[in-house]
């Protein structure tokens, strides 16, 4: 008799085994263990005691001491206790073939095993087949570096780390970040951070800064406060974000100045501070600013207060700031994270509206699909996984980037047609999310580069 099983605690397993003493008899295999086939792609069939019925095609996926979870064609999980199970057959004609088993896979269906499995392999085919852009194929190392099998591995380090001591500034600082990506941080050459960070190009500067925050770098710190003193826009933004990531709470009175800044980057990189550092005086200090200010001020003032959790943020947000035809929809994408009902309605509103077929149009589409995901509205993903058949690469790679931002494991399968792109940088972008949806520790590395 099928049953689902709730997962019990270790005190409760432990009185299991005793009481039902032995697993189920296991037929053909040679020697294989239950355990060692919830790690191996093979089919089996489970016979019930009493009735003698059968269950054919299953895979299995989990094993404790009271019950035996698998998996069936369709994707269901199921469940039939030790004492309810006469014996497992693996059904012959097929080899025993160990599946490849992600960092944080476990617990994944069939379907999200194959999706994940082709990431890897088309990272090793982008890899191996890229010679005209060294942004693809130092990405699709990554991913073999963080993922593949053991030689593809090392080979794919090994790539980055020649790379990053190569003589051009600019692809040494594209393989030093990729390092960071790998979780090989101790690994980048602190020469070389440190000629970036003074290069005059300021694309390698940048860069150089966002990393520096990264590693927690502080002998960049003097220059990252010269930085911060610039006149462009971008460069200040970055360093802004990088001392925020030094943990430097004195840069506080300036991202609060530049809550008021006309510039967005300044404006973002204000936010992120301050949500980053903020305390309670932080929020007296916005809640001061509040006082007068308007527009988008006040609607970056009220984010920072919603992440710092007080109860004025999302107030403002929703009673003030959605009612600004100017703004409603960027503030419905924060609440609608939160589940906020009224957020929800409106976007689901905007995604029912006819629309043009323009990048900006789709863009948005996009955000507001994965808002809705976010807080937990299914329906949207049909409205997300139909943005991949775009035909605008950048598109594209949105959505790829808002199932990273996701990390829901779920949503593997709808970016496996992706992988199969002929542009790599959609390809690329497709392995990178089926990966980091699983891996939480590469996603969390992905997310803080992209901020």
């Amino acid at each position: 008799m099928k049953r689902d099983i709730l997962i019990v605690t270790a005190i409760s397993l432990g009185v299991c085994f005793a009481a039902f003493g032995q697993f189920p008899p296991l037929k053909g295999g040679k020697g294989v263990t239950l355990e060692e086939l919830a790690n191996l792609d093979a089919l089996v069939t489970v016979v019930l005691k009493n009735s003698n019925a059968v269950d054919k095609n299953l895979r299995v996926v989990e094993v404790t001491p009271e019950y035996i979870s698998f998996s069936a064609e369709n994707g269901e999980r199921l469940s039939y206790r030790c004492s309810d199970i006469k014996e497992i057959q693996i059904q012959e004609g097929q080899e025993l073939v160990r599946r490849w088993k992600p960092a944080e896979g476990v617990g994944l269906m069939p379907a999200q095993q194959q999706a994940l499995a082709r990431a890897i392999e088309r990272a090793k085919e982008l890899f191996q087949n890229t010679n005209d852009n060294q942004t693809v194929k130092l990405d699709a190392a990554v991913l073999l570096g963080v993922a593949g099998e053991e030689n593809d591995k090392n080979t794919a380090r090994t790539y980055v780390k020649e790379l990053h001591g190569a003589n051009d500034l600019g692809v040494a600082m594209l393989a030093g970040y990729r390092l960071y990506l790998l979780g090989e941080s101790e690994a980048v050459k602190k020469e070389v951070l440190d000629e970036a960070l003074n290069s005059g190009n300021r694309e390698i500067a940048n860069n150089a800064v966002t990393l520096a925050g990264l590693l927690q770098y502080r002998n960049a710190e003097n220059i990252l406060y010269r930085r911060l003193r610039d006149r462009r826009a971008d460069v200040a933004a970055a360093a802004m974000k990088a001392l925020a990531r030094l943990g430097n709470r004195d840069i506080l009175p300036a991202a609060l100045a530049s809550l008021s800044e006309r510039n967005p980057e300044k404006g973002e990189a204000a936010v992120f501070v301050l949500s980053t550092l903020g305390d309670a005086q932080t929020i007296d200090e916005v809640k001061m600013l509040l006082r007068t200010a308007e527009g988008t001020t006040r609607f970056r003032a009220a984010r920072v207060l919603s992440a710092l959790k007080a109860p004025e943020g999302d107030q403002i947000l929703r009673d003030e700031i959605m009612e600004l035809p100017t703004l409603q929809i960027e503030a419905a994408l924060v609440l609608a994270k939160q589940s906020d009902v009224k957020a929800m309605r409106i976007l689901r509103e905007r995604l029912l509206r006819r629309y043009d077929e323009i990048e900006s149009t789709l863009l948005l589409r996009a955000r507001m699909a994965a808002s809705l995901i976010a807080g937990g509205d299914r329906t949207a993903v049909p409205a997300l996984q139909g943005l991949l058949r775009s035909e605008m690469s950048s598109v594209q790679k949105m959505v790829c980037r808002l199932v990273v931002e996701l990390g829901n494991r779920s949503m593997v399968t709808i970016i496996q047609p992706s992988l199969e792109n002929k542009d790599p940088e959609v390809a690329v972008a497709a392995a990178q999310a089926a990966l980091a949806s699983v891996n939480p520790e590469f996603r969390k590395r992905l997310v803080s580069w992209w901020q």
